[in-house]
């Protein structure tokens, strides 16, 4: 298992992420949803890693100089059919 994650960065839409929310919000956030998000991806950058955590994980410091870091847009929230509980979605 990794100690850190590829992605460097996500930038979200506000439009796409405020429709996404409302029906939440007029749920009282008792309903889970689900959806799909689109958008793109471009190179993004390394985490800054203190010269104690690279002391400490010398292992993850070596990977994360061969790692491809990439930045995540999302410009649209696709949420198909769904129904929605407290604990649970179906499709």
């Amino acid at each position: 298992m990794k100690g850190y994650s590829i992605c460097s960065s996500v930038e979200v839409d506000g439009l796409a992420a405020t429709q996404f929310q409302q029906f939440l919000r007029e749920m009282g956030l008792k309903v889970q949803r689900m959806g799909y998000m689109y958008g793109s991806v471009s190179p993004g950058h390394p985490p800054d890693l203190s010269e104690e955590d690279k002391k400490k994980d010398q292992k993850i410091a070596e990977e994360i100089k061969k790692e491809k870091f990439e930045d995540v847009t999302v410009k649209v929230i696709y949420e198909p059919p769904q129904q929605g509980s407290e604990t649970s979605i179906v499709e």
